[in-house]
């Protein structure tokens, strides 16, 4: 709903508008700057017949600018509130949906503070916020937004008047609901097939809770590391870090010739707390560390990728935990360190039916503990898609071709990609279970088609 209220103002030229009335209104301000600058140089000369003009000038100016500048903050706030109450309509327009653009106002509502902006210069800017971000002396005169209560009500009529509390209860059904979010589930959890593949591209308010359950079962020594580059690089080297005693000597004799000194250090202050690191936290915390990671220097993400391929390959394989973060990471960084962004090239999946007999195959495998045969899981998801394709057997398949296939896939049309992702959910939901290896592979699956899917509850 924000995201269309704003969309709204730059299609109906708003921000086009909002410009040029700062710069006129600082043009007619500037008018009386001259004139108080005028008047504070008279004031300093001796008075005389020229200086009295020179007086009167100033007092001119000053009048001028001051009373121009107040009759067009008038008309600035009676535009800016008439463009609100169209950017409001339309994004219930473009959403197809007024709840949306309704809950962000009666969130705000919710706020003791409101949308106040704490700031000396944020006038000029008045109309441009979201919502009223200035307290003026005379009220409503001079506001550039209108009510919170006048805007909820044209959007929803019957509204009860209530806004949104400004707080959500951390705790609440936290322990009973933690085994149940996708990616935290230590044993895997139960599932509905027809209510997961429902439920791709549609999030509700439940997921935004389990969102929060799962970030805050994170440790804080995670989430405070995530925010910095430092400790956030060495995070992620920990998550590289083998079980083999030996290899993890490689691995730490390897970073602390190569890496950055302080993420070396930062590495070594997390070593003791390695064994609180869950595999189930790990895409997890790479999404809550990716802003982070993103603050590199072009030449600390060249370093960064090249230490977690040596990682990767310092016992001489590569498990699907380590396909997984090494994938995210590539698809996001590379973003934007390398410019990397696909265009929809395929129209047609059958085009690219060998590389969906790879995905499948790859995801059929994957839960060696699954009650359903390799082959029956398959077969459920190429039903699905409809493609006349086979399982591959196990000695066919390898990371390599995994990458190829899912790059590949990620160029096929929008409009295609759920249609893919539900064949990939009914693969590893065939047997009404989906493992953390599961929900870790089709995360990253899904992450890289640039269709993250929300997390799946029972």
């Amino acid at each position: 709903g924000v995201i269309a209220h704003e969309f709204s103002h730059i299609l109906n030229g708003d921000m086009r508008l909002n410009i040029r009335l700062i710069g006129i209104l600082h043009g007619i301000l500037v008018l009386a700057l001259a004139g108080r600058m005028i008047l504070y140089s008279g004031n300093r000369r001796s008075r005389n017949k020229d200086q009295a003009g020179l007086l009167a000038l100033g007092i001119g100016l000053l009048v001028i600018g001051y009373l121009g500048r107040f009759f067009g903050n008038l008309i600035k706030a009676a535009v800016s509130r008439q463009r609100e109450y169209l950017a409001d309509a339309s994004a219930v327009q473009f959403t197809r949906n007024a709840d949306g653009i309704a809950g962000a106002l009666k969130r705000i509502g919710g706020y003791e503070t409101g949308s106040i902006v704490e700031n000396p210069e944020s006038e000029e800017l008045s109309h441009a916020f979201f919502s009223q971000g200035v307290k003026f002396m005379l009220g409503g005169l001079f506001a550039t937004h209108p009510d919170l209560e006048d805007r909820i009500q044209r959007i929803e009529p019957r509204w009860s008047g209530e806004f949104l509390n400004e707080t959500v209860p951390e705790s609440q059904g936290e322990e009973d609901g933690q085994e149940q979010v996708m990616g935290f589930a230590s044993k895997g959890i139960k599932v509905d097939p027809e209510v997961v593949v429902s439920q791709v591209g549609n999030p509700d308010a439940g997921h935004l809770l389990l969102a929060r359950r799962l970030i805050g079962s994170i440790p804080n020594k995670f989430r405070d590391a995530a925010n910095e580059p430092y400790s956030a690089r060495a995070l992620v080297y920990l998550m590289l870090l083998d079980e083999d005693e030996d290899v993890r000597k490689i691995q730490l004799d390897h970073l602390r010739d190569t890496a950055d000194l302080f993420v070396f250090d930062s590495l070594e202050a997390l070593l003791d707390d390695r064994s609180d690191l869950r595999r189930e936290m790990r895409l997890p915390i790479l999404e809550l560390s990716m802003p982070t990671l993103r603050q590199l220097t072009y030449q600390q993400y060249q370093l960064f990728m090249a230490n977690i391929k040596v990682l990767i390959e310092a016992d001489k394989r590569i498990s699907l935990s380590e396909w997984c973060l090494q994938k995210y990471l590539s698809k996001h960084l590379n973003e934007v360190y390398e410019n990397a962004h696909g265009e929809p090239k395929y129209g047609n999946i059958g085009r690219l039916k060998a590389h969906c007999a790879v995905l499948l195959s790859m995801l059929a495998y994957c839960d060696r503990k699954s009650t359903v045969a390799p082959v029956d899981a398959f077969s459920m998801g190429s039903k699905e898609l409809g493609l006349p394709i086979t399982l591959l057997e196990k000695s066919q398949l390898n990371f390599g071709k995994l990458n190829a296939a899912v790059n590949a896939l990620a160029d096929l049309h929008p409009l295609k990609k759920p249609k893919l992702l539900k064949a990939c959910i009914r693969t590893i939901a065939a047997d009404g279970l989906i493992s953390v290896a599961e929900a870790e592979l089709v995360r990253t699956i899904a992450d890289s088609l640039d269709c993250p899917i929300p997390p799946i509850s029972a």
